[in-house]
């Protein structure tokens, strides 16, 4: 009668075929997991500005909105909230009792990560927040 099964060395052959390819998979997962990361962080900031520019709007204050390493905080007169981020930015912009930016200008990934997000600052202008990718070329946020 012949026994069915796999032999100890059918499964250790399976084991390492199996560590290569993890091998060769984590470096990229690695990359992806900071790239999506930085992008998530962004689209947070985004949120808290456009979250700064309502409260100075219907509140009728000057607020300022301020990227500084791992965190980003909306300040004002009685108003202090902050949220942590996953990485490093810097900039800040104030947002005027109107709405409007009253400081033009971008905050960015302040990090050394080599990968590329598809956005890691954001650009301001006087009445517009779009994302963008820095270019440390002209040390200028790309919009997109």
């Amino acid at each position: 009668m012949r026994e069915r099964g796999i032999t100890l060395v059918e499964a250790l052959v399976v084991i390492a075929i199996l560590v290569i390819l993890m091998a060769i998979a984590f470096p990229s997962f690695n990359r992806w997991r900071v790239k999506v990361s930085i992008e998530g962080d962004v689209k947070d900031i985004y949120a808290m500005i456009q979250r700064a520019r309502a409260m100075a709007f219907t509140r009728k204050v000057d607020l300022t909105v301020q990227a500084n390493g791992p965190s980003v905080c909306i300040t004002g007169p009685n108003i202090n909230e902050c949220i942590p981020l996953s990485n490093p930015f810097t900039g800040s912009v104030d947002v005027s009792r109107r709405g409007y930016f009253s400081t033009q200008g971008t905050i960015r990934y302040n990090g050394t990560s080599e990968v590329n997000p598809s956005y890691d600052c954001l650009v301001i202008s006087v009445n517009r927040v779009r994302m963008g990718v820095w270019d440390a070329n002209t040390a200028t946020c790309r919009a997109k």
